[in-house]
C-alpha cells in the first residue's frame, strides 16, 4: 500500500513538471522573438542573456541540493567528465546561435518547426546508435 502511494505522488510529481517544461517550452520561443525584436538584441547579447540566466538558477539549485558537491567528487574520479562537459556546452552555444537566428529571421514558429524537427531526428539517432527495442508506446 505504501509503495503505491509512492509511486502515485511520483507519477503526480512527474506529470506537473512535464507540464510545467511543456509550457516553458512554449513560451520561452516567444519571448525570445519579443527580446530579439523589441530590443533589437543581437543573437550573441540574446545568448548571453540567456546562458547566464540559466547558469545563475541551475547553480543556486544545485548548491542548495548539494548536488555540485556530489558532481566534483564524481568528476575527479572520472576526469573526462570535463571534456564531455565542454563538448556539450559548445554544442549548445551554436545550436543555439543557430536556433535564435532561425527565431530572428523566421519568428517564434520557424524556431519551434526547427526544434520540432530536430526532436524526430535525435529520436530517430537514439534508436539506430543505441539499439533499443521500438515498441508501440514509442509511436504514441
Amino acid at each position: 500500500k505504501k509503495l503505491q502511494v509512492e509511486a502515485r505522488s511520483k507519477q503526480f510529481f512527474g506529470f506537473w513538471l512535464l507540464t510545467i517544461a511543456t509550457c516553458s517550452d512554449a513560451i520561452i520561443p516567444n519571448i525570445q522573438d519579443k527580446l530579439l525584436r523589441a530590443f533589437h538584441l543581437s543573437s550573441n547579447r540574446m545568448v548571453a542573456l540567456s546562458n547566464f540566466g540559466s547558469f545563475f538558477l541551475v547553480f543556486i539549485f544545485i548548491t542548495l541540493t548539494g548536488e555540485s558537491q556530489a558532481f566534483f567528487i564524481y568528476s575527479q574520479q572520472d576526469p573526462t567528465t570535463f571534456t564531455l562537459l565542454i563538448c556539450q556546452a559548445l554544442s549548445a552555444y551554436f545550436g543555439l546561435r543557430c536556433y535564435l537566428a532561425l527565431i530572428k529571421r523566421f519568428s517564434g514558429v520557424g524556431g519551434v518547426v526547427a526544434t520540432s524537427a530536430r526532436k524526430v531526428v535525435t529520436l530517430i539517432l537514439s534508436f539506430l546508435l543505441f539499439k533499443k527495442p521500438f515498441t508501440f508506446s514509442h509511436a504514441v
